[in-house]
């Protein structure tokens, strides 16, 4: 059942017929799918869908989210709780997987959303621990959000500050060669360079 615009509706029939396929509906099933509808679709193309899917009214509901591809918070969902970037790095992990959505620094446990996620969890799991606005805003609009929240998204606070910089001082590099990052070079012993960094991803692979 698909919440969008107060009417409730049996969208069963579209499952196998939709244009964009049938995941992109049935990620949906069971949700209040307004914001999300509006991020594509029209008011007037509820009614096509009605005359070429055969999906149906069963109700209506007071419960809408978020309209015009958009996303609010409820009442009470956001803890007046600032989190700081160090406590925010704990969380990096597919299992346990914090982000920072949205230009307000709220921050997200997407842990029980991540396999849920319709492009998979490791598009999003490398992002854990970190500011996850604008590889989200590349692909997604905010609206889509209000599917997250739907689906075990839960707001754990605000950031506290901005994010450190790597060579601000307070993180401590040792100087590597090439040489040496060649050494780790298979999934379970994992480093790349990336703009004068060397990052250990081996986490990223074993979601540890």
């Amino acid at each position: 059942m698909l919440g969008a615009h107060i009417p409730v509706y049996d969208a069963t029939s579209m499952l196998s017929q939709h244009d964009g396929g049938r995941a992109n509906v049935e990620a949906l099933c069971g949700l209040d799918a307004t914001a999300s509808f509006d991020c594509v679709h029209g008011m007037g193309e509820i009614q096509e869908a009605v005359n070429d899917y055969g999906i149906s009214k069963v109700g209506t509901t007071t419960t809408v989210l978020g309209q015009g591809c958009t996303f609010q918070l409820q009442a009470g969902m956001l803890p007046d709780q600032q989190i700081t970037w160090e406590e925010l790095a704990k969380h990096s992990t597919t299992q346990d997987c914090w982000v920072i959505l949205g230009s307000q620094g709220i921050v997200w446990d997407i842990t029980a959303y991540l396999p849920k996620h319709t492009g998979g969890s490791a598009s999003v799991g490398m992002h854990c621990g970190g500011d996850a606005t604008s590889p989200f805003d590349k692909k997604h609009k905010a609206g889509y959000i209000t599917t997250m929240a739907q689906k075990g998204g839960i707001p754990q606070g605000t950031i506290s500050g901005p994010q450190p910089a790597l060579d601000s001082g307070t993180v401590h590099l040792t100087p590597l060669q090439m040489s040496e990052v060649a050494k780790h070079s298979i999934a379970a012993d994992c480093w790349v360079a990336v703009h004068g960094y060397v990052l250990d991803v081996t986490g990223y692979f074993s979601g540890t």
